[in-house]
């Protein structure tokens, strides 16, 4: 009878730890793929903490399985109902988790595809990913973004990585070009150049430099000539 028992727990514990591993696993697989979209230096702290969370889960998730069938076998009707409650809020976190992590996808891929709709890129703008303003720079790079949501991005303080992305864009309106070739944080004034130079306006001779690097718009005249 006792080898019976610890046989039953055996098995109770195996049957525990793979559903449990199953679910944490793919909540740390969601997570972590996010990482092969964005390249960024936050990428690693993704993983990590994805990786922390989700053996946080494992095993909580193991003991509440574990404890809801051991409970079950004994006919202990509040144990299964109170581990039966713990064990459906965690699997509900997990799968709160995943689908995060698909929205954030989604919102990635969505914020750099020149198909995707205006009115998708206007509720992306400011959308958490989890890599900083990494969507805000995408949709300042996105040529399909309308003029409204570039002003928008070029109204957000100290958001020099979508400075960079407008400066390129040449949907950017030229007043917003001009700005920036102006910009004051000599830090970062060259890098924004860089991006100015190869805005397709520039090169087309639309927005020139003068000896400051700074820019102004060609008139009609100089343009024909």
């Amino acid at each position: 009878m006792e080898f019976s028992i610890k046989l039953n727990k055996l098995h109770t514990i195996l049957i525990a730890t793979i559903i449990s591993f199953a679910i944490a696993f793919t909540k740390y697989n969601f997570e972590a793929n996010l990482t092969d979209i964005v390249i960024d230096a936050q990428a690693g702290i993704v993983v990590v903490f994805a990786f922390i969370t989700s053996a946080i889960l494992w095993a909580l998730l193991t003991l509440s399985i574990y404890k809801l069938i051991r409970a079950s076998i004994n006919a202990e009707r509040v144990k299964v109902i109170s581990y039966a409650l713990i064990t459906a809020i965690l699997m509900c976190l997990a799968a709160y988790s995943v689908g995060s992590s698909v929205e954030k996808k989604n919102a990635l891929l969505d914020s750099a595809n020149p198909a995707t709709q205006p009115e998708r890129l206007r509720e992306l703008v400011g959308f958490q990913s989890g890599f900083g303003y990494e969507i805000d720079n995408r949709i300042a790079r996105n040529p399909s973004t309308p003029r409204d949501v570039l002003e928008s991005l070029y109204a957000i303080q100290g958001q020099v990585g979508t400075d960079f992305s407008l400066a390129s864009n040449p949907n950017t309106p030229n007043d917003i070009l001009i700005k920036l070739s102006k910009y004051s944080d000599n830090a970062w004034r060259d890098y924004i150049l860089s991006s100015l130079e190869r805005n397709p306006k520039v090169k087309r001779n639309k927005l020139y430099f003068d000896q400051s690097m700074v820019l102004h718009e060609t008139t009609p005249s100089e343009l024909s000539n």
